[in-house]
């Protein structure tokens, strides 16, 4: 079954699609590149540009943004010892970031999938979701796993999250069929 890939993000408001499914409100939920833990999910707090306007192209373009981290980011989360997020505090400044646009593909930031509440949603295939980018593959995979779901799919392809720990029920013969039965053989 072929998947419509729509790969979007955020720089301006005349950049985001006007679409039931995204209010306005929810067009400030962007990711953000991190050199320790590669992307980071954010709120744009404000855009400014050298020129008159952001344009498409205009590499003098920055945005700030607040870093939303996810509530059990301290638990779930390895911290190498340069990392400064380990030690923050929600009502911390270093959770606030300008971002250059020009270090950015299209000078744009990724958009968050998120729901009509602004949470993060997960899909169990991620060919069904709105914003298909590194960002959002990443932190579909990590909600998934939080929450037990080894198995994703993308499109016909099933990926396996390793959960470290071992599941006894998990590989029965019944459960072995019903993977097979459900995951594998029904995408064909």
């Amino acid at each position: 079954m072929p998947y419509e890939v729509i790969n979007h993000f955020a720089t301006t408001d005349k950049d985001i699609p006007k679409t039931k499914s995204l209010q306005p409100k929810h067009r400030k939920y962007v990711f953000v590149h991190d050199k320790v833990y590669s992307w980071l999910p954010a709120t744009v707090v404000s855009t400014s540009s050298t020129s008159s306007s952001v344009a498409h192209d205009d590499a003098t373009s920055t945005v700030t943004v607040r870093l939303a981290l996810p509530s059990d980011w301290k638990e779930n989360t390895y911290h190498p010892p340069r990392s400064t997020l380990a030690r923050s505090s929600s009502n911390n400044n270093s959770l606030m970031r300008t971002v250059n646009l020009k270090d950015y593909p299209d000078f744009h930031l990724p958009f968050q999938n998120v729901d009509s509440n602004g949470i993060l949603e997960e899909k169990e295939d991620i060919g069904k979701m709105k914003y298909v980018h590194e960002a959002s593959v990443l932190y579909n995979l990590r909600e998934r796993h939080k929450k037990g779901f080894l198995y994703t799919r993308v499109g016909e392809i099933l990926v396996a999250m390793n959960p470290y720990e071992w599941f006894m029920d998990l590989y029965t013969k019944e459960q072995k069929m019903f993977y097979a039965k459900t995951l594998l053989w029904k995408g064909r």
